[in-house]
């Protein structure tokens, strides 16, 4: 039994455990005299493995077959087993450049065609906004910030108050517990765990620079216990002062009240976590969190109002204000740039290099339905890298950019009547920072405030004997004609006219490519059938692979494996089947008792001009005569129809299907006998079976040769150690 099977670099061993004796005693090569033991005992178990190995080798040669057969079968149904591949036609078009037409094999009748609007893709193009890099500080005049309304300036200054600069904004924001920093002309909220209730005019504020608020969410000013010290979830309700009155939650229709009172009557240690619970028993959202107690709505989209006439939470729920960066806002400049290709997103819209945005593209789809593609994106992302990121959204929209001029436009033709062909989806419910980060790019890169993206696009319509067609694409198909609008074609021009004749040559290739599809899996199977064996080339054993180099090993197996399926009865059988269907369809008259013979009598291949090889070299193969099968198309453009696709009745399948049929019988045959390769079990094919039995035997051997080694090392240890006393002995009487 080996300890290892692997390489020529490594020696190869019958034995499974080595040095075992050392021999000093009797002097003799105990390892050398047990490896020439184990080979000779392991010789019937390399027999079983040489013919494992070639049952596997039959069996992957059997699969292999069985993928050709399946793929001819495939093809042969997908390439030559419909009518409609046979039906060779022309088309005839009047002189026109407005239409490109191409007839179908089921293409029939004549057809006049008028008044042609070619479809057309939507597109736009924008000034992009320019980029200063003079941003807002501290110093700056409310007045001077572009980008806000005059009304929100106004506000601001207000609010504000002293000079009505950006630092005296900041300090009333600070008053009111609110952190802002600023930062490359963003304000960015850092902290907002101090927020006290918020006045009215400091929220218009906050949303005049770009701040968002959760409307569906509203937090209390935070809560202190007797100590000084932030209230937790386990801090009672008595010594928060929260042992009277009550607290009113309205979404919508839902109304719900909280008796605070009641609370503290039904358990006088109410905490703030039962307060939580009774909150969420009501269907609205409750937590506790930096002192701070906050409801929501159930549904994020819902604006939620809370009241409350209990005098610690009276007039103090505001909106819950989102960490959030603002837009960006720059002063005003005298030599403003223009955007690049190479300029980033952080140069038009500041801010940090790491935030991040995202917008949601409606764009039309070649069926001619409205698609939504999210896109995101980082500052550090360049302009043309954006365009990239666009262009491969699969959102079936082609953005560039160039020298300040933003151009979009629709991949595909047509027109949405529900609005714009391309357009930017406006954030619903809850907008967050990166949305809101999504819109000011657009706003920058079109210059505008819009949605609308580009709404020029157009169907395509035409006139085809006196019946309108309009659709998104250009190419319509009519009467088995395939109709392609090139230009625009008025109603006073003469109509366009289009008729079909059968192509003799395009059917002639038909039959050529059939027969040449045919003629490569004939040698296929006949190369397998007929190739003959190498004489004394035997699956190699592990033994003597450990004496080859790699490159040898595989020159050896390839010749062993030539000649796996001479003979074969299942591949010759197949090709037998084949060779019948092809020489008696249509020699007997429709549908036989016995089903064998098909077809319309006197429509064979032989009546094509096809025929069976006469040379015994090429074992079947189908040879054409070329000028036989035009007379016969040319006669009757069907006849190659009726023999190959048959006439759609049972009667007469044709040619290809009963093919077919012999292909598909051929792969299940095979596959009883190899299986394929997701066979879930090799017990469920009869090779599998026979493999599976002889590994059985392998096994029972390598135990077996595992109790003949032990038992030869026995002996070899009891002769040891006899000769080691006898010398011991002989030792002692010579002294």
């Amino acid at each position: 039994m080996p300890v290892n099977n692997t390489t020529n670099t490594t020696s190869f061993s019958y034995l499974q455990y080595k040095n075992k004796i050392s021999g000093l005693a009797s002097g003799m090569d105990i390892d050398s005299m047990m490896e020439k033991l184990m080979k000779a005992e392991s010789a019937q178990m390399e027999k079983l493995q040489v013919q494992k190995q070639k049952y596997e080798w039959k069996r992957d040669a059997y699969r292999d077959v069985n993928t050709k057969l399946n793929t001819f079968q495939k093809d042969l149904f997908d390439k030559y087993g419909l009518q409609s591949n046979w039906n060779s036609k022309t088309s005839n078009v009047s002189t026109n450049n407005s239409v490109k037409v191409e007839a179908g094999g089921s293409a029939s009748g004549n057809l006049s065609i008028s008044e042609i609007s070619i479809a057309k893709n939507a597109s736009n193009t924008f000034t992009s906004s320019n980029v200063s890099n003079e941003r807002i500080s501290g110093s700056t005049l409310i007045n001077d910030i572009q980008g806000l309304s005059d009304q929100g300036k106004l506000q601001l200054q207000s609010y504000a108050g002293g000079t009505g600069s950006v630092n005296d904004l900041i300090s009333k924001f600070e008053s009111e517990g609110i952190k802002l920093s600023l930062t490359n002309g963003q304000f960015k909220l850092t902290e907002q765990s101090n927020t006290s209730k918020l006045s009215s005019d400091a929220i218009d504020s906050l949303k005049n620079i770009g701040m968002t608020f959760n409307d569906a969410a509203k937090q209390s000013i935070q809560l202190k216990n007797a100590d000084d010290t932030i209230a937790t979830s386990g801090s009672k309700l008595s010594d928060l002062g929260l042992n009277s009155g009550t607290i009113i939650l309205i979404a919508g229709e839902k109304n719900e009240t909280i008796d605070l009172g009641a609370l503290i009557t039904n358990n006088p240690d109410a905490t703030m976590k039962d307060l939580l619970k009774e909150v969420d028993s009501k269907g609205f959202n409750a937590s506790f969190i930096d002192g701070k107690l906050a409801f929501s709505s159930k549904d994020a989209k819902e604006s939620l109002e809370v009241t409350s006439d209990n005098s610690v939470l009276k007039d103090t729920f505001s909106p819950v204000l989102k960490s959030a960066t603002s837009s960006t806002f720059v002063t005003n400049t005298t030599n403003p740039t223009k955007l690049t290709s190479n300029s980033t997103i952080q140069d038009l819209l500041g801010g940090s290099s790491s935030e991040k945005g995202e917008f949601t593209l409606n764009s039309i789809q070649a069926d001619g339905k409205m698609k939504e593609t999210k896109i995101t994106f980082t500052n550090s992302d360049s302009i043309d890298s954006l365009m990239k990121k666009i262009n491969s959204s699969n959102a079936g929209v082609t953005a560039i950019f160039n020298n300040g001029t933003f151009g979009l436009s629709a991949n595909n033709t047509g027109d949405n009547a529900a609005g714009a062909e391309i357009s930017l989806v406006q954030p619903s419910g809850i907008v967050n920072e990166e949305q809101t980060k999504g819109m000011a790019l657009f706003a920058g890169l079109t210059g505008k405030a819009d949605l609308t993206l580009a709404e020029n696009g157009r169907d395509a319509t035409m006139v085809v004997n006196g019946v309108e067609y309009k659709q998104s694409s250009n190419v319509f198909k009519v009467a088995g004609y395939e109709i392609t609008a090139t230009a625009d074609l008025s109603n006073t021009s003469a109509p366009i006219t289009v008729s079909s004749t059968p192509d003799t040559e395009k059917a002639v290739d038909k039959v050529k490519q059939f027969v040449e599809m045919y003629n490569g899996l004939v040698k296929e199977l006949n190369d397998r059938t007929s190739e003959k064996r190498k004489l004394g080339y035997e699956p190699l054993t592990d033994a003597q692979k450990s004496e080859m180099t790699e490159a040898e090993v595989k020159k050896w197996e390839e010749t062993a494996k030539l000649g796996l399926l001479k003979s074969d009865s299942t591949l010759n059988n197949v090709l037998s089947k084949m060779r019948n269907t092809l020489t008696t369809y249509g020699t007997s008259t429709s549908g036989s008792a016995d089903g064998s013979v098909f077809g319309i009598k006197g429509e064979t291949l032989k009546s094509l001009g096809i025929s069976t090889s006469k040379s015994w070299e090429d074992n079947g193969k189908l040879e054409i005569d070329e000028d036989k099968l035009r007379a016969a198309i040319n006669k009757d453009p069907n006849i190659i129809t009726r023999v190959f696709a048959g006439d759609g009745t049972k009667e007469n399948p044709g040619v290809v299907s009963q093919l077919r049929t012999a292909a598909q019988d051929a792969v299940k045959t095979i596959e009883k006998s190899a299986g394929k390769s997701t066979s879930a079990s090799d017990l469920s094919y009869s090779l599998g079976k026979t493999i599976n039995s002889i590994e059985t035997k392998i096994t029972d051997w390598k135990d077996r040769l595992k109790s003949i080694e032990e038992r030869y090392w026995k002996q070899f240890s009891a002769m040891e150690n006899a000769i080691q006393k006898a010398n011991s002995q002989s030792a002692m009487f010579m002294q």
